[in-house]
């Protein structure tokens, strides 16, 4: 009986320390899934405004108060504005004028200049305007003509004209007035054209803008003299 009794008590001594072991493991695993079970944020939850989800932002739900980014738009600009970059001026064209690559050029040599004709006319229409013309050619009629002359230096628009720089006509009616809050000159009945403008940009360019109308022949489609003179009267320096 003594050495059963020794043999319990070995047995014992041995696997107590292991059964202890195995208890203290059961314990954390089942303290690890509680804690996860309860203290574990939800990925599937929304985040905070404005950190939205994309399919939130497509579509959010009627009591979620979402703030999305407000889209910044271009500025618009004035439907049928013209620009010339290189000699700062714009002009609003009205339908159907559009600039004309037949006539819009450029001079070189001691009197330097550069020329934008706006015309209502198709390319093949100026090219049979300008076909056996030698003055007063077709394919200027009721076009606007804006030239820039990179010499005025510091003249002002009456002086460029007492130069002869835009001819002489003894019936010219001349008046100061003002253009883009730059001093011009407009020319009535002068030596080239029936109405003609000079504007000092006060940067050594002169502008000249005139148009031509010849009575004795038909108005072109879509042209007319009032608007020439609206798209005179929308002529900007770009300052």
């Amino acid at each position: 009986m003594a050495a059963s009794c020794d043999h319990v008590r070995v047995t014992t001594r041995t696997f107590a320390p292991v059964a202890a072991v195995l208890l203290i493991l059961v314990a954390g695993i089942v303290l690890l899934y509680v804690v996860r079970a309860q203290g574990t944020p939800s990925t599937t939850g929304a985040l905070p405004t404005p950190f939205t989800t994309a399919t939130q932002l497509v579509a959010p739900s009627p009591s979620q108060n979402l703030v999305t980014p407000a889209l910044v738009s271009p500025t618009p600009t004035q439907e049928g504005v013209f620009t010339n970059a290189k000699y700062q001026y714009s002009i609003v064209l009205v339908p159907p004028y559009h600039p004309s690559p037949a006539l819009t050029t450029t001079f070189n040599g001691a009197h330097p200049a550069a020329q934008d004709v706006f015309t209502v006319q198709t390319p093949d229409q100026e090219g049979n305007g300008s076909k056996n013309c030698e003055t007063a050619c077709p394919v200027w009629d009721h076009t606007l003509l804006v030239a820039i002359f990179a010499d005025g230096g510091s003249m002002t628009p009456r002086q460029w004209y007492d130069a002869g720089n835009v001819g002489f006509s003894t019936g010219a009616k001349l008046e100061d007035i003002t253009m883009s809050g730059r001093p011009a000159l407009k020319i009535t009945g002068s030596a080239r054209f029936p109405m003609e403008y000079v504007v000092a940009d006060g940067r050594g360019q002169m502008f000249d803008l005139a148009y031509t109308i010849r009575p004795e022949r038909p108005v072109p489609d879509g042209a007319s003299k009032d608007k020439l003179e609206q798209m005179i009267a929308s002529f900007k320096l770009l300052l």
